[in-house]
């Protein structure tokens, strides 16, 4: 069955792997009821996120947070021509993050190219 993907790269924090394939192809890794991200995940040991490249900061943020609810995200300029991204949780939705905020800032940091920092609301 995962043949049939193209597997394009995967990221490690922690315990959470976020692995890149072509655009329609996250379903296949996923599968119906999510029984194949079930079972990787039981055989890695470590939790698994399916991002589709092409993607958007937006796509790349909920991939990777699911299943805590994204309120916004904003960019935030900052002296010096640095920019930041705030994106900002519903405050229950710290319990059912995948992983420590800290792991998942710097990920988040890699697949939107600038800081990242997570508020919860």
């Amino acid at each position: 069955m995962l043949k049939k993907v193209h597997l394009l790269g995967a990221e490690l924090e922690d315990n959470l792997l976020v692995v890149l394939v072509k655009k329609g192809e996250g379903g296949v890794i996923i599968g119906r009821h999510g029984k194949v991200a079930k079972r990787l995940e039981k055989m890695l040991g470590k939790k698994i996120r399916v991002l589709e490249v092409p993607y958007n900061y937006y796509d790349a943020a909920l991939s990777i947070l699911k299943p805590a609810r994204i309120l916004g995200i904003n960019l935030l300029f900052q002296l010096k021509g640095k920019e930041r991204y705030n994106v900002r949780l519903q405050k229950w939705g710290a319990v059912k993050l995948p992983s420590d905020i800290s792991s998942l800032e710097k990920l988040l940091t890699r697949f939107m190219g600038k800081e990242v920092v997570l508020y919860f609301e």
